[in-house]
């Protein structure tokens, strides 16, 4: 997909923003209204969903403060890291807003958010539905997968267990999908070493030169 179409499609998606400089959080009540009309849900226009997103965007801002969580994504050199990243700076905000929100009673309403982000509208083109795929995709690993790893550190028991995730940052997107192992490398599950099998094949086909040699060669 186009870069161009990609960045337009994220954008709209968007309810609220925390910009750094200045340490403001911008609202977009256009979006609200298109989104609500485009996913046919009336909710997402309600004040509780205002409040909502408004919660998501402060703890960006308290992050800023103690993590410089947005600052760093300029010192980000690979597309893996500005992926990991970003899922623990909305993982983070997304874990914090539903508690804040199971506090209130408001489980549902929270998860009526999470169905939003991943959402595509209905009755769209071939090629319209491949971008939407790809977009939700993103809001996936960023907004459910980030806090679902949230949820799944913290059942390591440690205090201080936020400071050590931004301190650290998990080094690969499968320890995001993995929470056990940030703590516990060791937990990761092994890969198998094909070796053996591969060298049963050649025993199996030995006068398969052809395959025998274009696997070695790309091995």
């Amino acid at each position: 997909a186009d870069a161009r179409q990609m960045a337009r499609a994220y954008s709209s998606n968007l309810l609220g923003k925390y910009q750094a400089k200045g340490h403001v959080v911008h609202i977009l009540p256009e979006h609200f209204a298109r989104q609500s009309e485009l996913l046919q849900n009336p909710r997402v226009r309600s004040e509780a969903f205002l409040r909502l997103i408004l919660i998501h965007e402060l703890v960006h801002a308290i992050d800023q403060e103690h993590y410089r969580v947005v600052a760093r994504f300029g010192e980000l050199k690979s597309t893996a890291e500005i992926e990991v990243w970003n899922a623990l700076v909305e993982g983070h905000a997304q874990y914090v807003t539903a508690k804040v929100l199971k506090g209130s009673g408001e489980t549902e309403l929270f998860e009526s958010y999470e169905k939003l982000i991943v959402a595509s509208p209905p009755d769209l083109s071939e090629a319209d539905k491949y971008l939407a795929s790809l977009v939700s995709q993103f809001f996936k690993f960023s907004y459910i997968d980030g806090k679902a790893f949230f949820d799944g550190v913290e059942k390591a028991g440690r205090k201080d267990f936020v400071a050590d995730l931004f301190a650290k940052p998990p080094a690969s997107k499968s320890v995001i999908l993995r929470p056990e192992t940030y703590y516990d490398p060791k937990s990761a599950p092994k890969s198998r070493d094909l070796q053996p099998l591969w060298d049963d094949f050649k025993k199996l086909h030995p006068d398969d030169s052809t395959v025998v040699r274009d696997l070695d060669a790309s091995q």
